[in-house]
């Protein structure tokens, strides 16, 4: 097998960690996107068998399935309801930076719960949250990215191309493009992270960790504009996180209201 990308290399460790991972027989990656990642860990673990969905199959993909080892299943399918897949298959599923570009989270959490077996396990890690200063999405790891943290959020999308104009000199052209990945897009949520942790607080998983990070561009003074102008109505305390890390565990009971109050303090919001 080619030598992974240092990102498909990061996503193996964070994966193969978890205790879940180790003891499953059956593991279901949710966007798998080139699947570059699920192929490494299907030839790292032959014992286990390996399923990857996602939407569309890139040439990446189509490529990596052609040396792929026998253990892994590539399929194309909606992880908004999963109707490739059958009811209590998997022992473990995950996901890595899908959350974040789901609007409807909860068929999503519904559907992974149905196909995963009493017992499994989901978990996922979701960066950046639309609420982060980071949310539009746009060249947003790029050193010279055109958007102000956090604008996505305070400044209408007319509003916003006149500030990249005035204070970016960019051509219109250029900024339109920038306003059509921020506004247009259908494949971002829009959620913030309180609309996540409700939509998990009413699925029948079983939260057994919770972490969050930090937003590193927080600052009052920006936390100020998005309340003067809050389009999206978004909790000041949402600000402060740029992403989560979640283990959900389907139990045959349900989700109880109170691990609400847990989750915030675990996040210390």
């Amino acid at each position: 097998m080619h030598d992974i990308s240092k990102r498909s290399a990061a996503q193996i460790k964070w994966v193969s960690k978890w205790p879940a991972f180790k003891a499953a027989k059956s593991v279901l990656e949710l966007g798998a996107g080139s699947f570059e990642t699920l192929s490494k860990l299907a030839q790292d673990y032959p014992e286990k068998n390996f399923f990857g969905v996602d939407f569309t199959l890139r040439s990446s993909a189509l490529d990596i399935i052609k040396t792929a080892p026998n253990n892994l299943h590539v399929l194309k399918g909606d992880v908004r309801n999963l109707e490739v897949l059958h009811k209590n298959s998997f022992d473990f599923a995950f996901s890595i930076a899908l959350v974040e570009h789901i609007r409807e989270l909860d068929d999503h959490l519904k559907c992974v719960h149905r196909v995963l077996k009493r017992g499994g396990y989901y978990n996922f890690m979701a960066s950046p949250l639309w609420s982060s200063s980071l949310g539009h999405h746009c060249d947003h790891n790029a050193p010279n990215c055109l958007v102000p943290h956090y604008g996505h959020l305070y400044m209408t999308r007319e509003t916003l191309g006149d500030w990249m104009v005035e204070n970016k000199g960019e051509s219109r052209e250029k900024i339109e493009q920038i306003l059509r990945r921020i506004y247009d897009r259908h494949d971002l949520s829009r959620l913030s992270y309180s609309q996540i942790i409700n939509c998990v607080d009413k699925s029948s998983f079983r939260i057994k960790y919770w972490r969050v990070s930090k937003d590193k561009n927080f600052d009052s003074w920006k936390k100020k504009l998005v309340i003067k102008n809050n389009l999206y109505k978004i909790s000041p305390k949402d600000l402060r996180i740029s992403g989560v890390v979640c283990s959900l565990k389907k139990n045959c009971d349900h989700q109880y209201p109170i691990w609400r109050s847990w989750v915030r303090r675990v996040s210390g919001i």
